[in-house]
């Protein structure tokens, strides 16, 4: 890979019109020394890439590689801030390619919309025109009925009309967020069960190789190191396809692979994290739920990794009668939930929130900060 990354790199740089071509040579030279392990000559080459970055027009999604590249090497660095930062560019692009075709068909429903809303306010105004003119002709009583009348009819269209835009909001919501999962989870299981049921397949006849072969020390040595790389790589795919859809969501469920998110936050950061699960054997929903309450939670959690800077953190599952009761607290140092709102880390909490119509409350102060969701089931 090396070799031919290398091979790649010297004929791009001989053609220095072709943008793109420079930035994806750097790329995947900067990923070849990442897979042997060269991590100082990764980041160069990644740290060119970025930089040539700023001048791709035509290809997006190199940009997007060179950003997911950085967060690799920083995450493997232990730079596990600067790591979130490339993955939040690289999402927000990666969202960009899927959403497009989404957005649009929502722009379409929400001009109809508008149109269909203001029909219905013209006709109105045409009715209370009519309501005016008929009045010259009753009396007083008459005149009070009509327009208590007319208020009530427009307070109640005035309502169908919210709540129909408050449904179309949440059914495009739903659509998007199941069209994310879905995709997350067909890429995770090709990864897992495709490419690392090859690439496992491949340690194991290495193996078998090194039993059947009689080697020099020096050779043999080589051929432990190119097993090691191949183990590695077996490990940062599962890395991947765990990340991408947690397995454990999938065959244990909410309770246990938030448990384990959990253990992994508390194992990997200077953070103590205490999960507290209280009557969860009554959750009983779907998938798309399980999964779209797991992203809410892990959202959360991220925000108070990256911009706490607590000691302590407490997330709460419970179940009672037909609701569940969520909790993520900390003793950080808390912000102006005023100003934080708009974000996108809370944005899309709150919009999953909408999806599964629940409610979300925040106190923050210098004391810490405590996030109450409650969710009907």
């Amino acid at each position: 890979m090396l070799e031919t990354a290398t091979i790649f790199h010297k004929i791009s740089k001989a053609n220095p019109e072709f943008v793109s071509e420079w930035i994806k040579s750097d790329r995947l030279l900067g990923r070849a020394y990442l897979f042997n392990n060269q991590i100082d000559k990764a980041k160069s080459y990644a740290e060119i890439a970025l930089k040539n970055s700023t001048k791709e027009k035509d290809n997006p999604e190199n940009v997007m590689q060179v950003h997911y590249l950085m967060y690799e090497l920083e995450t493997r660095l232990g730079n596990y801030s600067k790591a979130e930062d490339h993955y939040t560019v690289y999402d927000s692009i990666d969202n960009v390619f899927r959403g497009e075709e989404t957005q649009q068909n929502i722009n379409i429903l929400n001009t109809k919309f508008k149109v269909e809303k203001k029909n219905a306010e013209l006709k109105l105004q045409k009715a209370a025109l009519q309501r005016k003119e008929m009045t010259i002709f009753f009396l007083s009583f008459g005149i009070v009925a009509l327009v208590v009348l007319g208020w009530f009819v427009y307070k109640n269209r005035e309502k169908k009309q919210k709540i129909a835009s408050q449904i179309q909001q949440i059914v495009a919501s739903k659509s998007i967020i199941k069209t994310q999962e879905d995709e997350r989870t067909r890429i995770a299981k090709d990864l897992h069960d495709g490419l690392g049921g090859l690439l496992s397949g491949v340690k194991q006849s290495l193996h078998s190789m090194k039993n059947s072969f009689i080697m020099e020390a020096n050779e043999a040595q080589s051929f432990e190191n190119t097993i090691d790389i191949l183990d590695q790589g077996i490990r940062d795919l599962r890395n991947i396809a765990h990340n991408m859809i947690p397995e454990n969501l999938i065959k244990f469920g909410l309770e246990t692979a938030t448990r384990d998110y959990c253990s992994y936050i508390g194992h990997s950061n200077a953070l103590k994290v205490a999960f507290s699960p209280i009557n969860m054997e009554g959750y009983h929903k779907d998938f798309t739920h399980s999964v779209t309450v797991y992203r809410i939670i892990q959202e959360l959690v991220h925000n108070a990794v990256k911009h706490a800077e607590a000691k302590n953190l407490i997330v709460q599952q419970a179940v009672q009668s037909t609701t569940l009761y969520i909790t993520i607290e900390d003793d950080g140092k808390g912000f102006d939930t005023n100003n934080a709102t708009s974000g996108i880390g809370i944005s899309n909490v709150r919009n999953r929130v909408s999806v599964l119509e629940g409610t979300m409350h925040i106190t923050s102060n210098h004391l810490g900060t405590t996030v109450n969701i409650e969710l009907p089931i």
